[in-house]
């Protein structure tokens, strides 16, 4: 499972305008772009002394999700090759050069021929990494990397956010890898990891850094201690399973240099207060909490009343939201509603694509595409019941396989997510394109999950 660097071009040697009518897409495959975008202004190469005008057609790193046999798309271009052709004596004893010059006897006619060129289909065989010696806590990484530790620089001080990070560095799959989950030492907290990539993707192998930035504070004083992080790999260079262990670190948390609220020695106490005063206070702060009470739930009452009768139709069916709860299908009693009960609404799948429907008639073409995608990696998440860190398509394609889902299945959810993602960086789109897309994306959804249940 080593990434591979792939590209199409058309060769011609012949005066000739060419346009890809087909860029080929790579289901089974993460793919990167070696290029920024592609047009169709022709380049020149020289191959074996001879000049040839060439047009890209794709120029990508693929990095396999699995095993197994894939078939990779062909490419397909229209060319026009302009022709000149000439009429007049052959056998008049001049030379053809006396002929071309003489333009009495010599007539050219320009001829367009237009011809459709495809490649031929190609088959790779993916074949599965070593099962023999595979760390435990591997998790698809494939490459030559490195990892490293930084830590503040500043003083850490109690109750104050600093910043711990961990670079891995190196070339191969480097944006599909993750990092092992970190033992914090009791009194640490932290929340998920910020992930930060700077890759160079028009080089092969794809290499650069993944940075993990984790946002940390801790509750006291005192030594803390972060145990070793291991990060395993395969390295295709010499065939075998590597395990990077970082050192322990060991960091001194220091007191709190905020100057507390208020100063303790300018504190009166409150045995000097007159006592008067205090049953005063007390009799308005009664006062006060019954004319808020009043205000707060008659004023709540009143909403109540106001958004059932305005969001329920005849058919007790609820057109809007109410919160941050939407439906839009019917709810058990409007009853349940007014009460605030929590209302459990199956929302189907194809309800979960509304939004994608509006761009597409709306021939929002980027919208359509980023719809269709958020709505997909939406529907993994919940199936998968993965933090948005883990969210990637190797992890993704490993949980569904966990799950005994058909690889047929998994192959074409990831072979849509693939076609969202060439698509928003292509403009070259037709309607007919997001009609199979969108009929593509539906049924490996049902396929998939069926109905996704929400709570309200």
């Amino acid at each position: 499972m080593v990434n591979k660097a792939g590209d199409y071009k058309a060769y011609s040697r012949l005066n000739s305008n060419s346009q890809v009518v087909k860029r080929p897409s790579f289901p089974g495959f993460s793919v990167v772009e070696m290029v920024e975008s592609y047009d169709n202004k022709p380049g020149v190469e020289v191959i074996n002394g001879n000049a040839y005008y060439t047009n890209l057609i794709r120029k990508v790193q693929l990095f396999p999700l699995q095993p197994g046999k894939y078939e990779l798309d062909p490419a397909e271009i229209e060319s026009v090759v302009h022709f000149v052709k000439t009429d007049g004596a052959r056998n008049d004893g001049r030379s053809q050069l006396q002929r071309l010059l003489d333009q009495s006897s010599v007539f050219r006619t320009n001829v367009e021929h237009y011809t459709n060129i495809k490649t031929s289909p190609v088959s790779i065989e993916v074949k599965a990494l070593p099962g023999k010696d595979q760390p435990a806590d591997f998790s698809g990484a494939v490459g030559t990397f490195s990892l490293q530790t930084v830590m503040p620089v500043n003083e850490i001080r109690q109750g104050e956010l600093v910043k711990i990070q961990w670079v891995l560095s190196g070339t191969g799959n480097l944006q599909l890898v993750t990092l092992p989950d970190v033992e914090w030492p009791k009194g640490i907290d932290t929340s998920e990891p910020a992930v930060k990539e700077e890759l160079n993707q028009f080089v092969y192998p794809l290499s650069g850094k993944k940075t993990f930035d984790y946002a940390v504070s801790a509750r006291n004083t005192g030594e803390y201690t972060i145990p070793a992080v291991s990060f395993s790999y395969f390295d295709p260079s010499i065939e075998k399973y590597k395990t990077l262990v970082t050192a322990p670190v060991t960091f001194h948390v220091s007191a709190s240099a905020k100057q507390p609220l208020f100063d303790k020695s300018n504190v009166r106490s409150l045995a000097d207060k007159p006592l008067h005063l205090y049953w005063f206070g007390g009799v308005a702060l009664v006062i006060i909490g019954w004319v808020v009470y009043q205000a707060f739930f008659i004023r709540k009452g009143h909403k109540e009343v106001v958004s059932t009768t305005a969001n329920v139709d005849s058919d007790n069916k609820i057109p809007g939201g109410v919160g941050n709860a939407v439906f839009t299908g019917p709810v058990k009693t409007v009853k349940d509603l007014a009460k605030g009960v929590s209302v459990v609404k199956e929302i189907s799948v194809s309800d979960m694509f509304i939004n994608a429907r509006k761009s597409r008639l709306n021939d929002d073409i980027k919208g359509f595409y980023r719809e269709v995608q958020q709505v997909l990696w939406k529907i993994a998440a919940d199936r998968c019941e993965v933090l948005p860190s883990y969210l990637n398509k190797q992890n993704i394609s490993f949980q569904l396989q966990k799950q005994q889902i058909p690889t047929a299945i998994i192959n074409d959810f990831l072979t849509v997510l693939n076609e969202c993602e060439w698509a928003l960086y292509t403009p070259d789109h037709s309607p007919s394109d997001m009609e199979e897309l969108f009929d593509k994306a539906l049924a490996v959804s049902e396929n998939l999950f069926g109905m996704v249940p929400r709570q309200s």
